[in-house]
């Protein structure tokens, strides 16, 4: 049956597009740009993944990173959108064994299902993420740790509302278009089903391809999306403070609403500290490499002969940087965004600390009565 005589149902579509997240992909070579790390530099990573090569490990984890490039102070954003061109990329990766499945909010599984699979699919697009924050003097991993609470890596999912939120970061469309984006179609509205129904009959029809679907939109072009949450975080950091708010958690509480901050911002949080476990990841990617020894990127068998997340996560690395000109974007110039020396010195108190356990209602009682 044609696409077009199919409809528009969304569970097919999600099924589709949960088949296709992960399945294309291009050669193996290290990206010019992984933010630097430092803390990480010269220690040895114990119990690396079966194959995974120790230098490659330290990449996959974040830690303080050096921001010591030019920079030009700037206050105003939303008219920054870098011109870059897509070059399409025709390789592919097949045999590959993802955790858990794609549902309407995410990955969908087990609590561990869930927890690998948002890694195992975000990562993917780590190199671009360590770009945006680099040119925006971020904290190193906070948009990587958006990705997986908004997409959980698979960049072509609508939001979970179906309102119009498109990308690896969702995006509405009056949003898109403040900061300067393109986007499917004429809304100008903040949740917009018609259009998010409209976006996902283009998307289906294109065959999920990426690179057909960014002359569509920019929020599928995975770089000018991710650089927009850049921009938009750079902003709300450095606008307006909300009363009893630092300006990073603003920034969040602007970009996530007032309603869904406290839950946004608990899942940044433990996104954050899992990009930082070294033995977390590593233990993603070994359990990725017994899945996956089926797995052949460009007809090549590469899970068999040494790590297949390596593997895999390197030729979405390289497919990022030859499809969507990352190294151009690296050389392009970087900004300090107002406040951001603060929000650099403050986010490990926001977003790394451990939270304090909730208290019994015996606890509490004994509390209220001592007072």
């Amino acid at each position: 049956m044609s696409l077009e005589n199919r409809g528009i149902n969304r569970r097919q579509f999600l099924k589709a597009a949960g088949a296709i997240a992960g399945a294309t992909a291009v050669s193996l070579n290290l990206p010019p740009f992984i933010g630097q790390t430092e803390a990480a530099a010269g220690k040895k990573i114990e119990n690396v993944a079966r194959g995974l090569d120790p230098k490659f490990a330290e990449l996959l984890v974040f830690s303080e990173r050096s921001y010591r490039i030019n920079r030009k102070q700037e206050r105003y954003f939303q008219k920054l959108k870098p011109a870059l061109s897509v070059i399409p990329q025709n390789t592919s990766v097949h045999g590959q064994i993802i955790s858990g499945k794609l549902g309407r909010f995410g990955v969908e599984g087990t609590p561990e299902k869930r927890r690998a699979g948002r890694m195992e699919r975000s990562l993917r697009f780590k190199n671009i993420t360590d770009a945006v924050e680099r040119r925006y003097n971020l904290p190193a991993g906070i948009i990587l740790a958006m990705v997986m609470q908004e997409s959980s890596g698979a960049d072509m999912f609508p939001n979970g509302l179906d309102d119009g939120g498109f990308g690896l970061c969702h995006m509405q469309p009056s949003v898109a278009q403040q900061f300067g984006m393109v986007i499917y179609g004429d809304s100008n509205k903040l949740r917009d089903k018609k259009h998010g129904k409209e976006l996902r009959y283009v998307i289906q029809k294109q065959g999920f391809d990426v690179f057909k679907l960014t002359q569509y939109d920019d929020r599928l072009n995975r770089l000018l999306n991710l650089d927009a949450v850049g921009r938009i975080l750079a902003t709300y950091m450095g606008g307006q403070p909300i009363k009893g708010k630092a300006p990073l958690e603003t920034a969040i509480m602007r970009y996530s609403g007032r309603h869904n901050y406290r839950k946004y911002l608990g899942n940044l949080k433990r996104n954050m500290r899992d990009l930082r476990n070294t033995a977390y990841i590593t233990s993603v990617a070994s359990a990725f490499d017994i899945r996956n020894t089926n797995l052949s990127i460009n007809k090549i068998p590469v899970g068999k002969s040494g790590s297949a997340f390596s593997a895999y996560i390197q030729a979405f690395w390289q497919e990022n940087r030859a499809g969507f000109q990352l190294d151009k974007y690296v050389a392009l110039q970087a900004f300090e965004p107002n406040n951001s020396s603060r929000v650099l010195a403050s986010y490990p108190d926001i977003l790394l600390a451990d939270e304090k356990p909730k208290k019994s209602l015996l606890e509490r009682a004994r509390e209220s009565l001592q007072k």
